[in-house]
């Protein structure tokens, strides 16, 4: 009995106390990245704006031009700080060994955790 009453005493006292681990902070990264993919579709591409401000494009790259000359694309845009986004941006990529590019529209802007997701849609042609 005493011994039953020792092992029910230590671990109470081990619960007692905080212990830190490193494993949580990899599951939080791990599962933001497949919301990212979830949400705002596969990742593309990043780069930093003219001040310096990170971002991350989502959209779907499985999308197949309309026509050899263009296609409509939607792009999701994560910065990591609070901005006003551009109304209007240029946006260009490779699809099929062919160069596309064109003027984006902004549709949408939400403020998530410090971030700013902006959505853009346009159409992007063929660049010679």
């Amino acid at each position: 009995m005493r011994k039953l009453l020792f092992i029910v005493m230590v671990i109470g006292v081990c619960l007692l106390f905080p212990m830190k681990c490193k494993a949580n902070e990899v599951a939080v990264y791990d599962i933001y990245s497949e919301v990212d993919i979830l949400y705002y579709g596969q990742y593309l591409q990043e780069g930093y704006t003219e001040d310096g401000i990170h971002y991350t494009i989502y959209g779907d790259s499985t999308i197949m031009p309309m026509s050899s000359s263009s296609y409509n694309v939607t792009r999701t845009y994560i910065f990591d700080e609070i901005i006003v986004p551009v109304k209007a941006r240029y946006y260009s990529e490779k699809k099929g060994g062919i160069y596309y590019g064109g003027t984006i529209y902004l549709i949408s802007v939400q403020y998530e955790s410090g971030k700013t997701i902006a959505v853009y849609s346009g159409t992007l042609y063929q660049i010679e």
